[in-house]
């Protein structure tokens, strides 16, 4: 098996790499200083003279937590806060249109793996407690939105949410495993729990078109 990891340098997914490797996939690593995220056309002619399709493509791209609006923002000074409003977007502008673009370029290809989206549920938590986290919900979003545009074209797309880490080390495996097992439940959104063992839970169908999990013919 083959994957494309974007997002390398972090110990997360360092961990993944190294559970990868234990279970002898081959791992081709991806970050800011081998990959010009704002430049997706000169990626594409570097891999496809020296690289094979990957069956996994994985995105754990540091995009930083976004600032929240300023409350009560009726109150605010309204400049400030469409800046702030809009930086989340421009800030991951160019990470975005990337996924976008390099996922056409592989269905072109004829492409038939995995994308795995290292995400957050956040935006489909409705706990009143997150109730301020406007910009990082629609942030995350985002994330859902490509998701379910991969999935549209029949590829197996998904996030998975780490939620609230508690082994920095054996959580990362655990998902490093998930996006490599072929016997996941189908989803579109899978988040990690922990009770006595590691496991996931994962989200229902979205949409009127889309009632199962399972991806159109």
């Amino acid at each position: 098996m083959n994957i494309w990891l974007f997002g390398k340098s972090s110990d997360f997914s360092q961990h993944m790499i190294d559970q990868w490797h234990k279970e002898g996939y081959q791992v081709t690593e991806f970050g800011r200083e081998n990959v010009n995220y704002m430049n997706p056309a000169e990626f594409v002619e570097q891999v496809k003279q020296n690289l094979p399709l990957p069956d996994f493509v994985v995105y754990n791209i540091n995009v930083g937590v976004p600032f929240e609006l300023n409350r009560p923002i009726h109150k605010q000074n309204v400049d400030t806060q469409k800046i702030i409003f809009n930086e989340w977007y421009q800030n991951n502008l160019n990470v975005n249109f990337f996924k976008v673009f390099l996922f056409d370029w592989l269905l072109e290809n004829n492409f038939k793996g995995e994308v795995a989206h290292i995400t957050s549920q956040i935006a489909k938590d409705t706990n009143p407690e997150y109730k301020n986290l406007l910009i990082y919900k629609m942030q995350r979003a985002l994330d859902y939105q490509i998701i379910q545009n991969e999935r549209a074209h029949s590829i197996n797309s998904y996030g998975i949410c780490p939620a609230n880490i508690q082994d920095n080390v054996e959580w990362p495996k655990y998902i490093a495993k998930l996006i490599c097992d072929k016997n996941k439940n189908a989803s579109w959104l899978y988040g990690i729990i922990k009770d006595k063992d590691l496991d996931y839970i994962y989200y229902p169908s979205e949409g009127l078109y889309d009632k199962t999990n399972n991806l159109p013919e």
